[in-house]
């Protein structure tokens, strides 16, 4: 969907593949911009608009802000434990699988 701000992942713990894999690395979350073997290097897009995994049985309003569960690898509404990493495009109703993100790259911990 969007284009942004790359960032070298080093050292991630799955092999990830262009678009579908995620990788929550501290401090920000990057979306793979290139296949990478289990524990090799990965480019990683920081910013920009992208339909990411959604908890089903959450809903989030247009604006909203999203957090990122590193253990489920999907997007959920804020909470603790839960990485901020940006806010909705468009609503996601509970029963959807996806969400729309502008992600905002910037460095977060854990809530």
């Amino acid at each position: 969907m969007g284009r942004g701000t790359t960032s070298p992942q080093p050292d991630h713990p799955a092999r990830l593949g262009i678009g579908g894999g995620l990788h929550r690395r501290e401090p920000v979350l990057a979306i793979a911009s290139t296949d990478a073997a289990s524990g090799g290097a990965l480019v990683g897009v920081t910013e920009g608009v992208f339909i990411l995994p959604k908890k089903p049985a959450v809903a989030i309003a247009a604006g909203g802000r999203v957090n990122w569960d590193n253990t489920a690898h999907q997007c959920d509404a804020p909470g603790a434990g839960l990485y901020p990493v940006g806010v909705a495009v468009e609503a996601a109703g509970n029963g959807a699988g996806t969400v729309t993100v502008r992600l905002d790259g910037v460095s977060t911990a854990a809530a």
